[in-house]
């Protein structure tokens, strides 16, 4: 498993390098491609947790979900690293405030009233406190948009660093697959999460589109 992942982001890396020296800000429509894909199958994915419906007694349902969630979220943070730009810090980071922080704050406090007061509406009930635990320091239900915050709000200084060498983008990768497989990472402020999925952001695309691409781009004519 760790083999697999090291190969997946080393290519991923090595086919971006190919594809970073296109024009930044141009819109890619192979990207709004995936992200519509991945957006489907992370849909697709949780419309088999129903309540009262063990899925592992029906098998297809079993299958789909399984191979569902081999990827999915990995491709949603491939295409993050993908499209990730900054110039301007202080703009950068207003507009991930505006783009993910206000709608985790209103989409996570509104499910976590639900799970404190809506007993008549919902399936789990969780107690208020507990809610806010999760919703300040562990993402709850919808750690994506926290988890992608954290990493949006502190991999500019990384990228920095990272952005110097091919290969300290190599071992940076290898060093957190080695981290998120052999150590017990604390669940707080989503660090575990945060550990699992960087690499996929760094690797910015293990994508064979953005391989063709670059090379009916700059093929000679």
């Amino acid at each position: 498993m760790l083999f697999r992942k090291g190969r997946l982001i080393l290519h991923s890396l090595f086919f971006w390098r190919i594809y970073s020296f296109m024009a930044v800000g141009i819109r890619n429509e192979k990207v709004d491609i995936l992200r519509g894909i991945a957006a489907v199958l992370m849909v697709l994915g949780h419309s088999f947790i129903v309540y009262r419906i063990n899925i592992s007694e029906v098998p297809w349902c079993a299958a789909v979900s399984h191979f569902i969630y081999t990827f999915h979220m990995e491709l949603f943070f491939i295409l993050a690293g993908v499209v990730y730009h900054c110039v301007c810090y202080k703009e950068y980071l207003k507009k991930k405030i505006k783009r993910i922080v206000v709608p985790y704050f209103i989409f996570g406090l509104s499910a976590m009233m639900l799970r404190a007061f809506g007993r008549a509406v919902v399936n789990g009930i969780e107690p208020l406190n507990e809610g806010i635990e999760k919703l300040l320091f562990r993402g709850g239900g919808y750690w994506f948009l926290y988890v992608s915050f954290m990493i949006f709000m502190f991999y500019p200084a990384l990228d920095k660093v990272l952005n110097k060498c091919f290969w300290l983008e190599v071992a940076s990768c290898a060093t957190l697959l080695i981290i998120d497989q052999c150590v017990a990472v604390t669940s707080f402020l989503t660090l575990n999460t945060i550990i699992h999925y960087l690499p996929y952001f760094i690797s910015t695309g293990c994508t064979v589109f953005i391989w063709i691409d670059s090379i009916h781009r700059f093929r000679p004519s």
